[in-house]
């Protein structure tokens, strides 16, 4: 992989940026000055960061993974600490509903068409696999995950699994692992002189 430089970093003009950030620079980036990156966020190959008109935010220590493509057209995008996206994941604020027989071409005039729109939140440790949707309005709860290929409708609670395509699937899991796990590294981050949020 070859990343951006510290200073061509900052030359992007991003809204503010972090310490130890690395974004590829096959990365298309868009709305620049609408993203908050924190420290150690990384960004991998062929993403695409767009927002327009709404703000996308790295709290930090977050990864996406090559391929993945957030729109903030809709919405704001909010990543906490440790959140992360897979490979080839869509990250949608907006999106047409099929639904009522609208039209959905962007170019025509919004009383034409039928469009739901709402923020999406990674809280801390959220993430996603491979391939997975997420539409607008979706909350990815604390230590919430949701499994590869899925189409993620509605927000998923604190500590649990979703999976499976339809009908979509709950596992709870044990919220004391991930607390002992996350205060233990938010220590060793803290003694090295990390930033946490």
């Amino acid at each position: 992989m070859s990343f951006y430089s510290p200073d061509e970093l900052q030359k992007i003009g991003f809204a503010s940026l972090g310490s130890d950030v690395k974004i590829d620079r096959m990365v298309m980036i868009y709305g620049a000055e609408r993203m908050h990156l924190g420290d150690n966020v990384r960004i991998d190959a062929f993403s695409i960061l767009s927002a327009t008109g709404f703000k996308i935010v790295f709290a930090g220590h977050s990864h996406i993974g090559a391929g993945t493509y957030v729109f903030a057209n809709g919405g704001d995008v909010r990543f906490d600490l440790f959140s992360t996206a897979s490979p080839g994941c869509r990250i949608f604020t907006a999106s047409d509903d099929f639904s009522v027989g609208m039209l959905r071409v962007p170019q025509l005039d919004a009383a034409y068409r039928q469009v739901k729109q709402g923020p999406v939140w990674f809280r801390e440790n959220a993430g996603i696999g491979s391939n997975v949707v997420v539409l607008p309005g979706c909350t990815l709860g604390i230590n919430a995950t949701a499994g590869a290929n899925m189409v993620v409708r509605n927000s998923i609670p604190d500590h649990c699994l979703a999976y499976g395509l339809s009908p979509l699937k709950l596992r709870q899991k044990d919220p004391e692992v991930y607390r002992a796990l996350s205060e233990q590294v938010k220590a060793e981050l803290h003694m090295r002189g990390d930033t946490i949020p």
